[in-house]
């Protein structure tokens, strides 16, 4: 154990740390550059521009913690717990991470890995410019991020803020996008098997041939979108807002839409079965 000790800009490159308790240590500009971390503990420590790259850090903690500035890039990094962390500035660039624990941590300028599988982050936030009206809690805001080819399946982003976020390409197969703001992401070639986009926004989505199966979509806004040869099946759209959107040609095959809004949607040799 090396809990409350000071090893401000200490090295610990290579070096094996399983099962470490560095709980309340400060670490400032500490290199654990290739080192085996796994099991550590690091809750509420002071981990500013600490250096993890190519660190095997699976299944440690990091509760807390300040890791402002600090670099994950190439690390792997399976269930990791980042509660609470400040994550301000950190990098996981290149990482792996695998069921990753994000709860209530600020990610403010944090740039976050293309391979993040079942990540949760919930409550997670990022800071925004607070104006004199500005009431309302700090929300995750990923705007504009490039996650183009990504790996998210099964990640939990519960009411984050994706504007313009390109997720061309990406897997994001069972993940949880409800209540989110995904108003002009790009999801062309997106895996959206079983993802879960109840009350998410989504008006003008380009869905053009995409195969949308188990899909969730329960009061999401739709409007103008464009399915334009998509093959939905087995999907649950109750409520859903489609007003506007373009059908053409495409196939609703046992989809639920009870009370959805079809009001002005284009219906050109659209095919519906079991609805």
């Amino acid at each position: 154990k090396l809990v409350t000790s000071k090893l401000n800009r200490a090295r610990f490159d290579s070096a094996t740390l399983r099962g470490t308790h560095m709980a309340l240590c400060e670490l400032t500009g500490a290199s654990f550059v290739a080192a085996v971390l796994e099991h550590a503990h690091f809750d509420t420590c002071n981990l500013a521009q600490t250096d993890f790259s190519q660190a095997s850090v699976n299944e440690s903690t990091f509760s807390k913690a300040d890791l402002t500035d600090a670099r994950f890039a190439g690390a792997s990094l399976t269930k990791p717990i980042f509660a609470q962390a400040v994550l301000r500035g950190t990098s996981f660039e290149a990482a792996a991470l695998d069921t990753a624990v994000f709860a209530g941590a600020d990610l403010t300028g944090a740039v976050l890995s293309k391979s993040m599988v079942g990540c949760v982050f919930n409550m997670a936030f990022t800071q925004q410019v607070a104006t004199a009206t500005d009431d309302a809690e700090p929300s995750l805001d990923l705007s504009g991020s490039d996650f183009r080819g990504a790996n998210l399946e099964r990640c939990v982003f519960d009411g984050a803020i994706l504007r313009s976020v390109d997720f061309t390409d990406a897997n994001l197969e069972a993940a949880v996008l409800m209540g989110c703001d995904l108003t002009g992401a790009l999801l062309k070639g997106a895996n959206l098997f079983r993802t879960m986009l109840n009350k998410a926004k989504l008006p003008g989505a380009d869905l053009r041939g995409q195969r949308l199966r188990l899909g969730m979509w329960t009061e999401a806004d739709l409007s103008n979108a464009d399915f334009t040869g998509a093959y939905v099946d087995l999907s649950m759209m109750q409520k859903a807002n489609l007003s506007g959107a373009n059908l053409t040609r495409a196939f609703f095959k046992s989809v639920s839409v009870d009370e959805a809004n079809f009001e002005g949607v284009v219906l050109d040799k659209t095919r519906f079965e079991k609805v």
